[in-house]
């Protein structure tokens, strides 16, 4: 265990993954689906960690597919529960958690995913998973 984390975060977007890198630790890397477990009376979304087996009745929402989600259940929901597990396991390695400032790259494969507004859907994902600020590739340009 480290004392404090690394204050970016590199989120890499792919098709088949999404990779969370600090500058200090290993990469943690997650498919693009999630299990919906609905119980009557609440819904509850679990990111997949490799490994992973489905809990019973759990509906698997491929996250980054253009298929849209099945009723009842958003694909904001569950993006923004992968970012939570993915900030999460960055975040527990480091005995001060802070909030992480995030560098998001190959957001634009996303793009027939959402419909072209994936930079603010991830934006108010990741927010909504712990970043203290999102960043893009093109803020770095000079």
């Amino acid at each position: 265990m480290k004392w404090t984390t690394g204050s970016a975060v590199v989120l890499d977007i792919a098709p088949d993954r999404l990779t969370f890198t600090d500058m200090d630790g290993e990469p943690v890397s997650l498919p693009p689906f999630v299990h919906v477990v609905s119980d009557g009376s609440r819904t509850r979304v679990l990111a997949v960690r490799e490994g992973d087996v489905a809990p019973t009745g759990a509906t698997r929402v491929a996250v980054l597919s253009p298929d849209p989600a099945p009723r009842g259940i958003s694909k904001f929901d569950c993006l923004a529960a992968l970012f939570t597990q993915g900030l999460k396991a960055i975040l527990d390695r480091s005995l001060f958690r802070r909030k992480p400032e995030v560098l998001v790259r190959g957001a634009e494969t996303l793009s027939a995913t959402f419909g072209g507004y994936e930079r603010d859907l991830i934006t108010a994902a990741l927010a909504k998973a712990g970043a203290r600020r999102v960043r893009w590739p093109e803020e770095f340009v000079a």
